[in-house]
Formats: C-alpha cells, sequence, structure tokens
C-alpha cells in the first residue's frame, strides 16, 4: 500500500514543478511584450550614460562602446578621479 502512496506524491511533486516553469516562462513573456526591455535596449545609448558624442575624447575623457547616433564619432564620458 505504501507503494500506491509514494506514487502518488511524485505526482503531486512532478505537477507542482510542472506548474512553476509554467508560470516562469509566463512571466518572462510578460516582461518582454509589456515594454520591460525598453531600458536594456535604451540603456547602450550614449546620452543616456551621460557621455557625448565627440570625434576625438579630450583630456581627462575615456572612449566607451556605448553607440552614438553620429557617424565616426565615439562616446566619450569624463574619468573621475577618486583622489587614489
Amino acid at each position: 500500500m505504501s507503494r500506491f502512496h509514494k506514487k502518488g506524491v511524485e505526482l503531486t511533486m512532478n505537477t507542482v514543478i510542472i506548474a512553476v516553469m509554467v508560470l516562469l516562462v509566463l512571466l518572462v513573456i510578460a516582461f518582454i511584450f509589456l515594454g520591460g526591455t525598453k531600458s536594456w535596449i535604451k540603456g547602450t545609448n550614449c546620452a543616456d550614460k551621460g557621455g557625448e558624442c565627440l570625434a576625438d575624447c579630450a583630456a581627462g575623457q575615456s572612449a566607451t562602446p556605448w553607440s552614438c547616433d553620429q557617424k565616426n564619432t565615439k562616446c566619450c564620458v569624463s574619468i573621475i578621479n577618486t583622489g587614489t
């Protein structure tokens, strides 16, 4: 009789695991379709990161991989001196 009880518990655990997986997939799909990825896409723009697009970075600035709208420009940001 304990053999049947164990099988019932396994069925319940499988059902719970599948339900959790389905819930996670639905949350990811909802996140994508409700615009949750806009900040990631927007986040690679130079201006959004506090930089400025220049042909060459000036002294005290460093080039970054962030994108610029203008051709032949680099995204330059100021280097912060921490005093160390």
